[in-house]
């Protein structure tokens, strides 16, 4: 057959003519304008093979919503089931994630699958394309998108070795002082990163000889995009962890009255948290007077029975623990006990307390106040109308208490170290120099407070949204190269301009090899010379 012929005729029967041969393109009846059936059927053997787009077995689409639901797999993995929970980690080793309600992690870096030289099935049972039973032009496009991927992959574990290589010339660079300059290591280093770069720049050209064609530069594009994904998630995992942990929230929480030593307690036997004034009753505890208990736990909406028993509707002191009056007013703890000129009205905390617990007293009220604004909006009973208010009145005037004593602790920027903990060294003569023989401090730590904690978590915060933002910006980037990929095989033109590249590699390969030998002064073999006709035969 001749294959350029029949590529240029073949697209001309389709309308894309034009597009290669320009003006010379035509033919008479009967002389190519309709291409040769292999070609036809070898196509439609590989396209036949590749992933769906659409229907019920479609490729995942992750960022999409579910059918019958508000939310996403990528939604669901992020924050649970329904995109409704705390955002957490996302393990890419599971196939399965019962807490986002069954979803396939994996799902967000899928690809079109290269394990077998099919075109891309999906199917276990569809073996590797042969050239008697599925063709020899499905099977070149087929074994050819299989090289270039495992080419790739050569590629990316080189990338990652060069990038080892230039962090270690990174450290040893810094290592560095004016008296010290480290240069063996550097060198070294130098070296290391050097010989690495070399073997990646080898790897590259081998991958780029191999993979021009559209389908094939389609694929590449998706395993990159795929690997993106990858790095997205372990970003992201960070950022949760970021803020949970030591690096905001949870570093912020663990924060309690004990913590504070010296300058947080109103004398040595106390543990007060200065700025701070607690209420009697718990907000987030169950007691029938708490604000906390209007709202049902299952799903946060209101309790109408514990609504009006904390509004006090029947006035018969039936409610317990509550945090007002007999008159309705807030009912402030110590204001009523300590000095009022002292300046140090404060509420004494147990010494188990911790900015944990102030916060969830806060987030209680907080939750509470707008779960009864939303509902008294939609009441429709007018039995419950003084009942509503009442609670609504009661529980802004909690929440406004307790976000005024959370923002006055938060501010707070006394350093919290202990006397042990604020010198990096031994200053065994008083000088502020860490002269000869005085030795580091291992108790030492960076100067900390609860508004320094409380700025890292804020920060933590920024890190975890841009994170996410990130993570679905590369999912909707992996769907769209995915698309792409299939949309390339199952495109006639896409297709036979592939096989015409693929073809040419081979024959360049060929050609390569046996350039190399003559060069060498050497004589290439029978089945060398033969092989370069056969792919130039295959070829024109």
């Amino acid at each position: 057959m001749v294959l350029k012929r029949l590529l240029v005729t073949t697209l001309g029967a389709l309308g894309l003519g034009a597009r290669v041969s320009g003006p010379a393109f035509g033919q008479a009846p009967g002389e190519g304008n309709i291409p040769a059936p292999d070609l036809f059927d070898d196509q439609i053997a590989c396209s036949m093979n590749v992933p769906a787009l659409m229907g019920a077995m479609a490729v995942p689409m992750p960022s999409m919503l579910i059918t019958g639901t508000m939310s996403s797999t990528l939604d669901n993995l992020l924050r649970g089931n329904m995109g409704m929970g705390d955002p957490r980690n996302v393990d890419l080793s599971a196939t399965d994630d019962p807490d986002s309600g069954g979803n396939n992690p994996m799902d967000l870096i899928y690809v079109v699958p290269t394990g077998v030289a099919n075109c891309g099935s999906a199917d276990a049972t569809v073996v590797a394309f042969t050239a008697a039973a599925n063709g020899a032009i499905a099977t070149d496009v087929a074994e050819g998108y299989i090289a270039v991927k495992a080419q790739y992959d050569l590629v990316v574990a080189q990338e990652s070795v060069v990038a080892t290589a230039q962090n270690s010339l990174n450290a040893a660079q810094r290592a560095a002082t004016a008296t010290n300059p480290n240069t063996a290591a550097i060198n070294s280093a130098q070296a290391t990163l050097n010989t690495a770069t070399e073997e990646l720049a080898k790897r590259q050209t081998a991958l780029d000889a191999i993979s021009a064609g559209p389908i094939y530069q389609a694929g590449i594009a998706e395993w990159r995009a795929s690997g993106a994904v990858t790095s997205a998630v372990t970003a992201w995992n960070m950022a949760v962890d970021g803020v949970t942990t030591t690096d905001g929230m949870g570093a912020l929480d663990i924060l309690d009255a004990t913590t504070y030593g010296g300058p947080r307690h109103q004398n040595a036997d106390s543990a007060v948290l200065t700025g701070y004034v607690a209420l009697g009753t718990d907000p987030s505890g169950t007691d029938p007077g708490s604000v906390g208990n209007v709202l049902n736990a299952a799903d946060g909406t209101v309790n109408l029975a514990n609504m009006r028993l904390y509004a006090d509707v029947a006035g018969d002191g039936t409610r317990t623990g509550d945090n007002f009056n007999d008159d309705g007013t807030l009912a402030v703890p110590m204001r009523a006990t300590l000095d009022p000129d002292d300046g140090n009205a404060m509420e004494v905390l147990p010494t188990t307390a911790t900015i944990a617990v102030i916060r969830a007293d806060v987030e209680a009220a907080n939750n509470a106040v707008k779960a009864l604004e939303e509902a008294q909006a939609k009441n429709t009973n007018r039995n419950n109308d003084i009942a509503f208010e009442e609670a609504v009145r009661r529980a802004r005037l909690e929440a406004a208490h307790l976000n005024a004593q959370w923002n006055a602790a938060i501010t707070d920027a006394v350093d919290l170290r202990a006397d042990n903990q604020k010198n990096r060294f031994t200053d065994t003569n008083g000088n502020g120099i860490q002269d000869t023989g005085e030795a580091d401090n291992p108790d030492y730590v960076d100067a900390f407070s609860i508004l320094s904690r409380y700025t890292a978590y804020g920060e933590a915060l920024i890190k975890r949204d841009n994170a996410e933002n990130a993570l679905r910006m590369a999912v909707a980037d992996r769907e769209a190269k995915t698309r792409a990929t299939i949309k390339s095989f199952i495109s006639p033109g896409s297709f036979y301009q592939q096989l015409v590249d693929r073809r040419q590699a081979l024959l360049d390969a060929r050609q390569n090899t046996v350039n190399r030998i003559v060069n060498a002064g050497g004589t290439p073999t029978t089945a060398q010379n033969e092989a370069v006709e056969d792919a130039q035969e295959a070829l024109d």
